[in-house]
């Protein structure tokens, strides 16, 4: 599930392409965040797709090996370990995961041959090999072959990268939530009684002790192994409700900040800054549950990454002034114990 940074960064996004258009409005602002939420989620399949494609790649270099003019016993006869992974197998017969590769367009097309690098370079490793001639046969091992695969092969792949930012410019900075669905999808299999489960497809948090915990007629081909975006309701509406007061109270805040700037020039303000510094002001006064030095340590460490160096001591000083001011308004109130 996506972390509040992540929709923060999300919010600050469409916000600043708000900023940036002559026809902008909230309605556009609100399509544009649910557009970047889901190329999150775009981008999560696109990684899953990745392991389809490496299981279609090792049956085709099987295939292709037996249909030799003179093939050996080996490629008669091959190892078939790799492709009867069990994660690999539930992610390539998985019918719902098919649908959503269709409705989101997620296909490797003409860049598989990138795939096929990676694959080879993986299959031509100590670890695919011990793998192979293990001698044993366990989910666990598929897991861990994959995880290792992930960690060594994909996640820092410097090509992999490279491609995913030409085809979406944000994509840089969703990559770690996209890694870490994939690294949930992986760990929700489990095996009861010899059958191969998904967690995620379950409605009980309480782990299976047997089959017969299963639902009835529980199917891997058409349960759901893909995980949500959001943890819950709260955070699904976080990032709509904070982008409407941050538009809505837009020139409210834009007062304020000024009142605390007056021997800035405005025009020298990174445009940036004062976006986070809206969506601060807009975070503090209307969602009660977050604490005050939490919203100010997220927007500050925001402004480090996408602002200037000096960002974050300037929105730190500017912040600061306006919580004690708007404290005293009445216009910021925490619900709970220990939350200003």
């Amino acid at each position: 599930m996506l972390t509040r940074r992540h929709i923060r960064i999300k919010v600050l996004q469409s916000l600043y392409g708000l900023s940036q258009g002559p026809d902008a409005d909230l309605r556009l602002a609100l399509k544009e965040l649910d557009k970047n939420l889901d190329r999150i989620y775009e981008l999560y399949l696109y990684e899953l797709r990745i392991f389809i494609e490496m299981h279609r790649l090792a049956e085709e270099r099987i295939e292709k090996n037996r249909n030799k003019f003179r093939p050996t016993e080996e490629d008669l006869k091959p190892n078939m370990k790799f492709v009867n992974n069990r994660v690999l197998r539930a992610l390539a017969n998985n019918a719902p995961l098919q649908r959503e590769f269709e409705d989101h367009k997620v296909h490797w097309g003409e860049n598989r041959e990138i795939l096929q690098k990676i694959f080879t370079n993986f299959r031509e490793s100590e670890t695919f090999e011990r793998y192979m001639n293990s001698g044993k046969d366990s989910l666990k091992e598929d897991k861990q072959l994959l995880k290792i695969f992930y960690a060594e092969f994909l996640t820092n792949n410097e090509t992999m990268h490279q491609l995913y930012e030409d085809i979406s410019m944000h994509w840089a900075d969703d990559l770690d939530a996209a890694q870490m669905f994939v690294v949930k999808t992986f760990k929700s299999f489990q095996e009861v009684d010899g059958v191969v489960f998904s967690k995620i497809s379950l409605n009980s948090e309480a782990d299976p002790k047997s089959a017969a915990d299963l639902p009835d007629g529980y199917d891997l081909s058409s349960a759901k192994l893909t995980v949500s975006l959001f943890k819950d309701d709260d955070d699904a509406e976080f990032g709509e409700l904070l982008l409407r007061h941050t538009v809505n109270e837009g020139d409210e805040n834009e007062k304020l900040i000024s009142s605390k700037t007056r021997n800035w020039d405005t025009d020298r303000i990174a445009a940036i800054d004062i976006l986070l510094m809206k969506m601060a002001i807009s975070e503090m006064m209307h969602f009660d549950q977050i604490p005050v030095k939490v919203t100010l340590n997220e927007y500050i460490d925001l402004s480090k990454e996408y602002s200037t160096p000096k960002s974050g001591q300037f929105i730190n000083g500017i912040l600061d002034k306006l919580v004690l001011q708007l404290k005293d308004e009445k216009k910021i109130v925490k619900v709970g114990r220990g939350l200003m």
